[in-house]
Formats: C-alpha cells, structure tokens, sequence
C-alpha cells in the first residue's frame, strides 16, 4: 500500500487546476516510483492522473524534478509496467532528457539523455528492450552527443551493447568530445573484442588527441593495452598535451603496463632515464621512498654510458619552488631522501623540465601540493599560494577563465586569500596576506575576463562558462574586498580605485543573473565555494560590505543597475536577509531610487517599510519628480509621446512590470 500525502482540495469547472493539487500529484507519483513496486503505480494515484485531462496529464508527468522527469525515473528504477503507463497513458515523451550518472572512465559522469541513455547507465535491459519496441531513437545523443551506445560501454554491459548495435546503434558515432564507444569500452577486454569485430577505428583519436589505448592505460586494465595493441593501436601516439602511451602509464601510475612498453619497445637512454624520473614523481604520494628508488635508477642510469646523459631541458629555478634545483648526483639524492619539502620541490622541477610548466598534470599535481600545505599539520599558506598563483597563471594562458578547473583554481585562491586574512596572523608572520599577490590575481582575472566575455554570446551557449563567468565576477567582488583590507598606505588605496574605477567601465555583469558587482557586494548570498578549501571561516561576515559598497559608488558604479529581476543593488540590500544599514545609507545617499518596482512589484521603500531595523527616513529620500511620476502611474494618466522623451523614460520606470 501507498502512503501518498493527502491531495489539496480541487476545484473543477474552467479546466484551471490548482497548482499545489498537481504538484502533489508529481510528488506521490515520484514517490512512487522511488518504491519502485512491482506492481506498478498504486490505483489511486492512476485514478488521480486519469482524472486529468490528456494534456494536463502530459504535463504533470513530464515535468522535471529532481533534475529528470517522472519517465527518466521509472526507467532508472527498471520497472517496465510503470514506463508502459507514463507513455501509453500519460503521453510521456520516449525522447525527453533528463540527468544519469553512471561510472565511467572520464571525467564528466553527468549526462542530460534520454530514457534509453537513463536505462542504459541503470543496466536495465528489460528497459532498453521496451523503450526500443516503441521506437526510442537509438541513437539519441545526450547533451555532450553521447549515446545510449556510449554509455551502456561506459558501464561495461556486453548484453545491451550486442541489443542496441541489433537494432542499429551506430559502432562509429562520437560525442562532441571526439570520444568513441572503444573509449568508453576499456575497463572490459571482451566489450572491447566485440567493438573491434564491429569494425570500430582503433586509432580514433578524441579531441585531446588520445586514442583508445591511453584511455586503457588511464583506466589501469593491462589486458585492455595488450589486446588493443595487437589489434592496431599505435604505441608512439602523442596525446594533444605530448603523452604518448609510455608517458601515460607513467602519470597514472600503472607501473606494470609502464615495464610492459619499457621491454616491448625499443626507448633511447635518455627517454628510459627520464621515464624512471617520471615514475619517481608518480611514487611521491606513494612512497618516498619508492620515488628515491626510482630516482635513484635513473641517475645510475644516466652516468652508466661512456657519457653523461644531460637533463634536457635546462630549467631555470622557480621562487614558487623555492629556487631549488634538481639533483645531479647520488650524494644530492642522500641528502633530500628524508626531506619532505625537498622531495615534493623534486618532483616539481623534473615535472616542470620533462612536460613544462603548463602541462594539464603539471598543474594538477602542483595544485594538489598547494592543497598538502595548506592543510598539513604546520598549515603553510604561503606555500600553498605561491603554488595555486603558479598554476592559475597557467590555467588562464592555456584554456581562459571560463574553464571549469581554471576558475576552480581561483575560487580556491580567493577563499584561501580570505582564511589568511581572517586568521589573525602577526604583521611578521610568514603567512601575512599580502597586497601585491592579492593585486596580481585581481589584474589576472580582469585581464581574462575582459579578453573572454565575447565568447560567451557564441552558440550553442555553454552553461558551464556562464557559470565559469559568474563565479569569476563574484571573485572579483571578494578581490575587491581584500585589496581594502590589505592596502597598507595611500599608493596602495590610489592603486585599488583606480583599478576598479577602469573594471567599472566595463560594466562586468554575471551573464545568468545580469547582477552588477554593486549587487554582488550588498547580498550575503553571493559565498564562493571550493572543493580545496574547506576553511568556513572565510565566507563568514564580508557580505554585505559598506567598505566595499562605499568604494564601488566612489568609483561610478552605476547605484540604479538592474539585474534580471529589474532589481537595483537597493532592492537587494533591502531584503531582510541583505539588511545592513550602513551599506542602505550609503545607496540612498549615492542617490539610489527608493521607489522604482522590480518586476515583483517590490520597491526597495515596500521593501523597508516592514523592517524594525530600518533607520532611513523614507520621505526625506523621495523626491517630488518621483512622487510626480508615481502620480502619473498610478492615476493612469496618459504621457507618452506628450511629454519629453527623457522624462517620458523616467516615468516608465516607475511602472509596475
């Protein structure tokens, strides 16, 4: 038996529904299906859905919740009867997408598919079979043009595989980023023999240049690389960022499939040096000692030959890695073997002089070492810093602010900026914020954001680098607030305004919400998050800012902005969770409209006419144009096209939206 939440009382006549009466509806139906009952959908909540008309019935069960729709749901949960129901009955669309998550051997987990994408990821065959039988396209491609092919590869399902290529999934297809079924295929040697019988291109390259190989080797399965190498896969191919499949192994850590290329093919003294290097540097969160074991063997090996093998090429010491220098010798080797800090900077520096500085593992590993001090038990933020600097520098010159780990990175400096500054360290203390790193990020990032916002009106639009973007705006906002904290002395405070007096002129806004950095700096919702730094101390107390607001205003800010909402930074401000007199004061004093409608019908004096808290005296701000405009509004008499064109805008803006 079912226990649904009781359903609100409906009225009939007019065909108007109330909307709590379907929403409840579309709780107990998800609700249901969460149960996942053999049975199917309870008799009462049938009779409630048959009880609406078709097209109402379609809209209630195609609505997305949870991120998916109530079809997408009962696929994943595998119960065909329920699917037969939504479609037959409710007029469910077979094609609507919704989100899966399923393992897969690459990063982005995440997919807006369809229902047979959604049955394919849940391993439910039954499903797939069905959905098939009433025509589902089979090669309905998700958001990221992956297929319900791709994705029954990704979690290894030789059955639905062998189903969907029956029925005509095609074997070649690629997602929109160049990957293959293979691709997705390598964690299972058999899944893998099939698709090649199928005819599937062994080289295929994606658009990172990496072909089916370096994913097995990424994914560790040995039997994978053998089988593929016997079947054509070239072991020299070189990934975009210069990986070929020794490099690879090396990297990932999957020492066996490294010794099988190091016996199989024949490598140069110098790669085979350098390769123990590598491995060395793979070992470091491992084993130090396993890493010096490495090391160690390469060293031998280089000075094993009549001449010396030279490390190529000659890099220049690093303030970021403490100008130190890589080891030449067996008795450099003994003397870091027990240094921590030494064999973590080795490890840099041999990245650094065999992939280069901005190479994508290069910078991981120097942001995951950044994350080691800031969180071991000394907590070296200036040492974190240096490293995090280093890497966005190198993040924004290789793929721009927009790039999902590029804005990691800064978020994650901007918090730890913030949790630096809020520890109360003493004036001497090494790990004092200081104002020139906090001015470098903030000329870095307007410096991108300026060179990037064209790319945002290119379609299809990426929700990702909207996102991206905004977050970057609102690091702008906290950059703001440190570059006031830390300025020190007067050419300092003269460099902040005029800094930000040049960004205002830009009019930098968040794409999804058009909110100003004058709205961004009244709202206490507007907390930066990263997946490094953890610190809560950081996100507490800085927003609303009247330091911030005040040097915003000082500097042209523009007091009326709307965002998409037609609400000015005051309305925000005027929000009761917002409500910070000083930062209200400073608004209405910069000349802020305390009238003016947002499309709500709010206007910041509704807004603080409730608020016990508030202290401006709301008629001493309202000035006789405005009471005269209101007059106009709200008496209906008619002024466009009679009145100036100027005026005729001022008096439009006091109109209800």
């Amino acid at each position: 038996m079912h226990n649904n939440e009781q359903l609100p009382n409906q009225p009939t006549g007019c065909g108007q529904f109330d909307p709590r009466f379907l929403a409840q509806i579309r709780r107990n139906l998800f609700s249901e299906i969460g149960a996942n009952n053999a049975q199917g959908l309870s008799k009462n909540l049938r009779q409630q859905l048959e009880g609406l008309p078709r097209n109402v019935r379609k809209e209630v069960v195609e609505e997305i919740g949870d991120q998916c729709a109530a079809l997408f749901y009962a696929c994943e949960s595998g119960n065909v009867e329920t699917v037969d129901y939504l479609v037959k009955v409710c007029g469910a669309s077979i094609e609507q997408r919704g989100i899966s998550m399923c393992s897969m051997v690459h990063e982005e987990d995440w997919y807006f598919c369809t229902p047979l994408g959604g049955a394919c990821a849940a391993e439910r065959l039954p499903v797939v079979k069905y959905l098939l039988e009433l025509g589902a396209a089979v090669n309905g491609s998700s958001e990221c043009g992956s297929t319900p092919l791709h994705i029954a590869c990704g979690v290894s399902r030789i059955d639905i595989v062998e189903y969907l290529v029956e029925h005509g999934a095609n074997v070649r297809q690629r997602n929109h980023s160049g990957e293959t079924c293979l691709m997705f295929a390598v964690l299972s040697e058999s899944l893998c023999g099939y698709l090649i019988s199928q005819g599937v291109d062994v080289k295929a390259r994606d658009l990172y240049g990496r072909t089916a190989l370096h994913y097995a080797i990424e994914g560790g399965n040995s039997q994978t690389v053998q089988l593929l190498l016997e079947h054509g896969a070239d072991p020299f191919a070189e990934t975009r960022y210069g990986n070929d499949p020794l490099q690879t192994a090396c990297l990932t850590g999957a020492l066996s499939i490294a010794h099988y290329f190091i016996i199989r093919y024949n490598y140069t003294a110098e790669r085979l040096a350098d390769t123990l290097e590598l491995l060395g540097t793979t070992m470091i969160d491992t084993s130090n000692t396993q890493a010096v074991m490495y090391w160690r063997l390469a060293n031998q090996l280089r000075w094993a030959v009549p001449r010396y093998i030279q490390k190529r090429p000659e890099i220049l010491p690093r303030s970021a890695f403490e100008n130190r220098v890589e080891f030449s010798t067996g008795a450099d080797l003994d003397a870091i073997a027990v240094d921590e800090d030494a064999i973590r900077y080795q490890g840099l520096i041999i990245l650094e002089r065999i992939l280069g500085i901005g190479h994508e593992h290069t910078i991981q590993v120097m942001t995951d070492v950044g994350y080691q001090y800031e969180h071991s038990v000394q907590r070296d933020s200036r040492k974190c810093m240096d490293m995090w600097l280093l890497a966005l520098q190198m993040r924004v010159q290789k793929h721009s602010i927009l790039h999902y780990k590029t804005c990691t990175t800064a978020r994650s400096i901007v918090r730890l900026m913030e949790n630096v500054l809020h520890r109360n360290v003493t004036q001497n203390d090494p790990n004092t914020l200081r104002f020139e790193d906090v001015f470098a990020m903030f000329q870095l990032l307007v410096s991108n954001i300026l060179e990037t916002r064209h790319l945002l009106s290119v379609q299809p639009i990426s929700r990702v680098q909207q996102d991206n973007h905004d977050n970057t705006v609102r690091c702008l906002t906290h950059l703001i607030y440190l570059l006031l904290s830390t300025a020190g002395n007067q050419t300092e405070r003269r460099l902040v305004e005029s800094s930000v007096r040049d960004l205002l002129r830009h009019d930098i806004r968040c794409v999804r919400t058009n909110e100003s950095l004058l709205h961004l700096s009244v709202s206490r919702l507007k907390m930066l998050e990263s997946e490094y730094v953890v610190d809560k101390s950081g996100t507490v107390g800085i927003f609303p800012n009247v330091n911030v607001t005040n040097l915003l205003l000082e500097c042209g800010a523009d007091v009326d902005a709307f965002d998409r909402t037609k609400s000015t930074p005051l309305h925000t401000a005027c929000l009761p969770l917002n409500h910070d007199r000083e930062v209200v004061r400073a608004l209405v004093e910069h000349g802020a409209h305390l009238d003016r409608p947002n499309l709500y019908g709010d206007s910041p004096a509704s807004l603080l006419a409730g608020n016990l808290a508030n202290d401006v005296v709301l008629g001493k701000h309202i000035s006789l144009k405005c009471i005269c405009a209101n007059t106009v509004v709200g008496s209906g008499i008619p002024y466009q096209g009679i009145v100036h064109r100027m005026l005729e805008g001022f008096i439009r803006a006091h109109e209800p939206v």
